[in-house]
């Protein structure tokens, strides 16, 4: 990946009370990626860059003890009961290529005039213009792979995305284009000790995409990689466009005595396009208002000579999110579905509904209430801010499907304003700041530590009335995970005898599930919750910063707790991804090493872990799924980063006309301290198949100042 960046301003005061500032900031890019990074054998499908059958899972699957290459071909690994061989390395090198170059422009520009004969009025114009384009090339090449059967004996194994297209190409092109006009009248004034601030502001955005994409397939040779060498595909073009636009209105009064008794109201009236107009709702009015009270400015404080400084304040203000697909509000229809209807004796493509309008539609709202106080004490040295806060968030905007008849479209979705959560919570900041002497020179440090905790619920889901009470989202956190409640492994054949399953029978050394509703089967029926979010509801972080005799040093620390992670990729519904973390020689490839050596067994009859199996089809693979077995604590500390530098004396820069020269050595994500298996990122959303992990990064570099 290449990237050039270029960037001016210009600021001017061009006349008597006019200001005028200019920014232009461009870039250009160019990414080439291996194919198979990219997508399917069309280069729109979803082998992805992420996720399953990505370079990263295939490197998860791949067998080590394999050598890389047999009779000139890489060797893979095939999975279980497929034709899909895993081989990093022909992903990487033999799939093909995609070759992307992107343009970007960034424009802003204001211009305010202070109005000579009205003390504190001034008039102000802002406006940006962002224009951007890229274009992709995807050249698919078939490749083979090596590898061996049941018998051992090597053989041939063709591409995991087929070999139906043969060389086939997929070449795109994406353009944006955004502007953003604002206009405001601004009046800042003080009248003795009353200080005042007023800002009225109207603002307009207007936004356009556009996208094509072309497919050929069976190209003559790779070398020549353009769409007019190929047959035409199935579908050979394709391409879509959107346009937005959007206005409002925004007003702000700030009001201080003394820079003791602080209040400010604001309100912001948005419209948005994706409502409808003549609904009346397409317009929304947010408010908020807040009050502070500097408490060390009053004379019955002057006493404590050690503060600095103390504030309380409080607020509470409505805000907008209009984040809903755009056309809601008017039944859609697609031919994108393999359905033909018979007219006059033809057989023709028919349309068919896929959106069901909601004129009803409007802004999803979030009431926000906010208490808190500031203080430092002893000229700095000690330095806190606490905030209590509470969240209430209604007519959330909703995907409904099902909702309808197929007289009215059956299973196609609409949107619905019909959900509630609420979040509470509290913020901590606290600093302290000090300088020593030590060894002659002054030691200058700095600890900053941070701790949020927030805790969100369901106040209303749109639960089915058949649901279960024990599977029923209202009431329970938000995010919370779905699954089996496990009792263990089976110990005994009268043990599976006398207990529910799911599926087929089970072993001893299988795990066993509990039957929720009492039916003597192990069904959908029987999935509660069985975990907290896999998003920390307390989070915490540490910052350092030092620095003695022209070195400095800072380091930050990241961390998180009281949330959960399934081992089995769980996702919020009780499904989950049977992951290489929880069945032991997933589909034919590598297994952690605690699995094996913790499995249950006749000779290991204490063993935490289930029996080992070897492919996803036998009975263990009923032992990944989503349970409290694989549930985990994703409590974790990390060390984001960390820079150490050493800034050289001005005495040894003289002579080459140097200002100051520093030189830097910085690592980022450093070591993490967590209870979670090897190989599995605390601060990943959840366990998964193959995405590409976060990388430890160490670099050093120069800093010069002429």
């Amino acid at each position: 990946y290449r990237r050039y960046n270029l960037r001016t301003n210009i600021e001017s005061d061009f006349a008597k009370n006019f200001h005028f500032t200019l920014g232009v900031a461009g870039n250009v890019g160019r990414r080439h990626t291996p194919a198979f990074a990219s997508g399917g054998t069309d280069g729109s499908s979803s082998l992805g860059e992420q996720g399953w059958l990505s370079i990263a899972h295939q490197a998860i699957m791949m067998h080590p003890y394999l050598p890389e290459k047999y009779e000139g071909l890489y060797t893979a690994t095939l999975q279980n009961n497929t034709s899909l061989p895993n081989s990093p390395l022909a992903a990487i090198y033999d799939s093909g290529s995609k070759k992307t170059r992107s343009t970007d422009l960034q424009t802003n520009f204001s211009l305010s005039y202070n109005v000579p004969w009205v003390k504190g009025l001034s008039l102000k114009i802002n406006g940006s213009y962002n224009y951007g384009t890229s274009h992709n090339k995807n050249l698919n090449t078939p490749y083979s792979t090596m590898v061996r059967n049941s018998s051992m004996d090597w053989i041939k194994s063709a591409d995991p995305r087929g070999t139906d297209l043969g060389i086939n190409i997929g070449e795109g092109q994406y353009t944006y284009e955004q502007m953003v006009g604002q206009g405001s009248i601004n009046y800042v004034n003080s009248f003795g000790k009353n200080n005042i601030d007023l800002m009225a502001l109207v603002e307009a955005r207007d936004y356009k995409e556009n996208s094509m994409s072309a497919y050929a397939k069976n190209l003559p040779f790779k070398e020549l990689p353009e769409l007019g060498q190929g047959i035409a595909t199935d579908s050979p073009v394709g391409g879509w466009s959107n346009a937005s636009r959007s206005a409002g209105y925004v007003f702000r009064l700030k009001y201080d005595y003394d820079s003791k008794y602080l209040a400010e109201i604001s309100g912001r009236y948005d419209g948005s396009y994706k409502f409808y107009g003549m609904s009346g709702k397409r317009w929304g009015f947010f408010p908020s208002a807040s009050l502070g009270w500097r408490l060390s400015k009053e004379k019955f404080m002057s006493g404590l000579s050690f503060l600095d400084d103390l504030k309380v304040r409080t607020s509470v203000g409505l805000l907008g999110n209009d984040g809903v697909s755009a056309y809601s509000f008017l039944s859609q229809y697609t031919n994108k579905y393999s359905s033909n209807i018979v007219i006059n004796g033809v057989l023709s493509p028919a349309y068919y509904t896929n959106v069901i309008a909601n004129q009803n539609l409007t802004w999803e709202k979030t009431l926000s209430w906010n208490v808190g106080f500031d203080f430092t004490m002893w000229n700095g040295l000690l330095g806190m801010e606490v905030d209590a806060f509470y969240n209430y968030t209604y007519d959330i905007l909703t995907a409904m499907g099902g909702d309808y008849p197929p007289s009215m479209g059956g299973y196609f979705p609409t949107y619905a304003n019909n959900n509630k959560i609420d979040a509470k919570g509290v913020d901590v900041l606290i600093t302290h700041k000090n300088e020593i002497q030590l060894a002659g020179e002054a030691f200058k440090y700095g600890i900053s530590g941070n701790l949020t905790f927030s805790k969100t619920r369901w106040l209303v889901y749109p639960d089915s009335p058949n649901t279960m009470e024990w599977r029923k989202i209202t009431g329970t956190t938000y995010g919370s995970l779905m699954g089996w409640q496990a009792e263990g492994l089976f110990k005994s054949e009268d043990e599976i005898t006398n207990s529910a399953w799911y599926g087929t029978r089970p072993n001893i050394g299988d795990v066993k599930y509990k039957d929720l509703n009492g039916d003597g089967k192990i069904t959908e029926d029987d999935k509660a919750v069985i975990g907290r979010s896999n998003r920390p509801q307390l989070t915490y972080g540490l910052n350092l910063n030092c620095s003695w005799k022209g070195f400095d040093l800072n380091a930050q620390f990241t961390g998180g707790a009281l949330f959960d992670v399934s081992l089995t990729g769980t996702y919020y519904n009780g499904y989950d991804d049977n992951t290489v973390w929880t069945q032991t020689f997933k589909e034919g490839a590598n297994s952690p090493l605690y699995l094996v050596e913790n499995a249950y067994s006749i000779e290991n009859p204490n063993g935490t872990f289930p029996r080992i199996t070897t492919g996803h089809l036998t009975h263990g693979g009923d032992n990944g799924l989503s349970s409290t077995f694989w549930m985990r604590d994703g409590k974790y500390i990390r060390l984001k980063s960390a820079q150490l530098g050493y800034t050289l004396p001005k005495r040894w820069l003289t002579a080459a006309n140097i200002q100051n020269l520093r030189v830097y050595v910085e690592g980022s994500n450093l070591f993490t301290i967590s209870g979670l298996p090897e190989g599995i990122d605390p601060e990943s959303p959840g366990v998964n198949n193959g995405y590409y992990p976060q990388q430890r990064i160490i670099m050093g570099g120069i800093s010069v100042t002429f």
